[in-house]
């Protein structure tokens, strides 16, 4: 009996769930969600060099009735904190490939050096598979936004040795990647 309770639950659902073809917002499809069919917009981008491998990665902005982009700085307990996250170029739904760069600013001016530490996750979780390190991030523009606008502008230069970490990953040589970040970020509040 529960079984069938179970299985006539999962079939109402099943006919209740939206498909690609169901017209969304706009009369888009549903699968567009709030950011329409080209996905939300990108506000910047990190690149790189890796030996003679070129990387790249989006910036993307989440935002819709509140602020989200992936590029942001929070006041904390310890001060502000820089966090962006770079998405694989025209990816901004993956979960696999992101590569994180985290921080503490001793303020928002610059030119400034801020200690980071730099991951890039093969999968799901930034504790598993990753190539990750420290690095020394040269920040030459921190524009808070002007009056009236939401995100302010970060850009900046490191190098960093990004080494294989994780449960199951085979210890390697560290790999050298020479990073550009260019992106609009959200600033705290005054």
């Amino acid at each position: 009996m529960r079984l069938a309770v179970t299985a006539l639950v999962l079939a109402a659902l099943a006919a209740c769930a939206p498909t690609a073809e169901a017209p969304g917002p706009e009369g888009l499809p549903f699968s567009a969600g709030p950011y329409g069919p080209d996905g939300p917009p990108q506000i910047g981008t990190i690149t790189g060099t890796a030996g003679d491998s070129i990387a790249a990665w989006a910036v993307y902005d989440y935002s819709v009735g509140a602020i989200d982009p992936s590029a942001f700085v929070v006041r904390d307990d310890a001060g502000l904190r820089l966090t962006v996250i770079g998405y694989p170029v025209g990816e901004p739904f993956t979960e696999e490939g992101l590569l994180r760069i985290e921080g503490a600013l001793p303020d928002l001016t610059a030119p400034v050096d801020v200690p980071v530490t730099i991951t890039n996750r093969s999968g799901l979780d930034w504790d598993g598979n990753r190539l990750e390190g420290p690095a020394t991030l040269r920040l030459t523009r921190i524009d808070p936004p002007p009056e009236g606008e939401v995100l302010g502008r970060i850009a900046g230069t490191t190098e960093v040795q990004l080494c294989p970490l994780g449960p199951s990953i085979a210890a390697g040589p560290c790999l050298l990647f020479e990073m550009q970040l260019t992106t609009r970020a959200a600033f705290p509040g005054p």
